[in-house]
């Protein structure tokens, strides 16, 4: 018994890489919120419902969540704007990773409600269901310990705490409960398409396998959206047939992913293949499938075989950022830019390192230089100080490109050195120095 127990826990809690997890984070909520920004607005359907009382059935989630008001409580168009306003809000923070695991809760259900709503008009469509499942899962796991607000702090609050800046290494970072939110979608995938293919044996028979039946829904789907591409193929059995037998073997053979985990990139690119067609032949739309199959993706051996492929090209690119180690602004500053530089462009070297300030003495930068503002040194040696380093920086790290434009405003040039100025004339705010490097 102690043998299974071990054998399972190892299989859902081995340590796996928090970065896959948080770009499945990134993935899920991201295309949530543009599908309620865009795509699907829930606000867009809350007046019509409003005057369809008759039809509504409320499922079971909205009974419970409503159960304080009454389990088949009508809801207002105010409550609904209210739910979907809230749920808004906890998924852009849910995005950017602040307070991230509560925030993907409240996500999560505001999503499941909003969806419930829908469905108890008798409208379903079962993509939702999945991504609803997904985004429950991550807000149970360590999905903001990478790519997060929530992680900055914790970086500028180690910084501090050590007195030391050390810069991060998130690929290699990994956790306990990683793992499992990845492998559930993996089991949801199965059984989905598991029943899917199922039930095309139990209302066709075999008769799905005689490529006729596929004809006709080609037919059917190709005349009523005005697809020619869909007619076309239609008209040849051999490719009906094709499709026919290839759609209910992957379907009726993917819970092997889960005996053998090497077959998920080849079931991952299928699937995605397969959904493609789906909506180029059918207008049916597998979006939410798409986007989750990301999660699939091993994030952390591509992004490392890429940097391994480009570490002779990156190496002559990457800039060096000169800071003063005995500045706690300056540890901030440096712990912010290193979250930010995904791609490792920057090397940062405090000056009290052995061999930078021999380095920088060559290139005519003195410690009181280095105490006042931050030296940005170009592979070609050129060098930006203060405010025009972060400038620089900001044209360079594609993180921070956003910011870019703001600092080539017209007159940015005059401002920005003397808010540089006053922001590092006032270190001592930020934190009490026991050295003398704040006094400067």
């Amino acid at each position: 018994m102690n043998r299974l127990w071990t054998a399972w826990r190892n299989y859902w809690f081995r340590p796996g890489p928090v970065i896959d997890l948080a770009i499945a984070r990134i993935a899920a909520v991201g295309f949530q919120l543009l599908n309620f920004f865009f795509w699907a607005r829930p606000s867009d359907d809350f007046v019509s419902f409003s005057e369809q009382p008759h039809l509504y059935n409320p499922l079971a989630l909205l009974r419970l969540v409503f159960r304080p008001i009454s389990p088949d409580w009508f809801p207002t168009i105010g409550t609904m704007e209210g739910i979907y306003a809230a749920t808004v809000l906890f998924g852009i923070l849910a995005l950017v990773g602040l307070a991230t695991n509560i925030s993907l809760l409240f996500f999560a259900l505001g999503s499941a409600v909003l969806q419930a709503h829908a469905y108890s008009f008798n409208e379903f469509h079962h993509p939702e269901a999945i991504l609803a499942f997904m985004l429950a899962f991550l807000a149970l796991s360590p999905s903001g310990r990478a790519l997060s607000v929530d992680r900055l702090i914790l970086r500028l609050r180690d910084t501090i705490r050590v007195r030391r800046f050390t810069p991060s290494r998130p690929l290699e970072e990994t956790s306990d409960a990683a793992r499992w939110p990845v492998l559930a979608l993996i089991w949801m995938f199965s059984l989905i398409y598991a029943s899917a293919g199922f039930y095309k044996l139990k209302a066709a028979g075999l008769d799905w396998l005689n490529g006729y039946t596929l004809r006709y829904f080609l037919l059917q789907d190709g005349l009523r959206w005005d697809i020619p591409f869909s007619i076309g193929p239609a008209q040849h059995q051999v490719f009906a047939l094709a499709m026919s037998y290839g759609s209910l073997l992957f379907e009726l053979t993917f819970f092997l992913t889960i005996l053998f985990p090497v077959l998920v990139p080849v079931y991952a690119v299928l699937g995605v293949l397969a959904h493609i067609g789906i909506w180029e032949l059918m207008r049916a739309g597998f979006w939410e499938f798409l986007v989750l199959y990301l999660a699939l993706v091993p994030w952390t051996r591509v992004l490392s075989a890429a940097r391994q492929a480009l570490e002779p090209a990156a190496a002559r690119r990457r800039m060096e950022m000169i800071y003063d180690g005995e500045c706690f602004l300056c540890l901030r500053s440096m712990a912010v830019i290193d979250s930010l530089d995904w791609l490792d462009l920057v090397r940062p070297s405090a000056f009290q390192n052995e061999g930078v300030k021999e380095r920088c003495a060559k290139l005519g930068i003195t410690p009181l230089d280095t105490r006042r503002e931050l030296h940005l040194i170009l592979p070609d040696q050129t060098i930006y100080r203060g405010f025009f380093a972060f400038r620089r920086l900001a044209w360079m790290v594609p993180a921070l490109l956003p910011f870019a434009p703001l600092m080539y405003l017209p007159g940015a040039a005059w401002a920005g050195p003397r808010v540089y100025r006053i922001i590092a004339s006032s270190r001592r705010r930020f934190e009490t120095c026991e050295n003398d490097a704040c006094r400067i």
